[in-house]
């Protein structure tokens, strides 16, 4: 870890460790990162870079996950007030 300015700056091997422990089965993304002193949403940040680099995160619990489709559709809008 660097420190320049006042901010704490994780090197990319030290970003890929932290990442890596919270892929582990029952592994909580918030305990990993107090344990390292990161905030959350920064991991979570961190993993996403992760996915898009690796094109891999299996999901924690794939029962648990769902799909929603959206379909649109052609929409008339009514002037209310009668101005147009």
């Amino acid at each position: 870890m660097e420190i320049r300015g006042g901010k704490r700056f994780r090197t990319k091997a030290e970003r890929r460790q932290i990442v890596e422990e919270t892929l582990k089965p029952g592994a909580s993304v918030s305990r990993v990162a107090r344990a390292h002193d990161v905030n959350t949403n920064q991991v979570f940040g961190w993993r996403l870079q992760y996915r898009v680099t690796r094109h891999v995160i299996p999901p924690v619990n794939p029962k648990v996950i769902s799909y929603e489709i959206f379909s649109f559709h052609s929409v008339e809008l009514i002037d209310p007030i009668g101005t147009g």
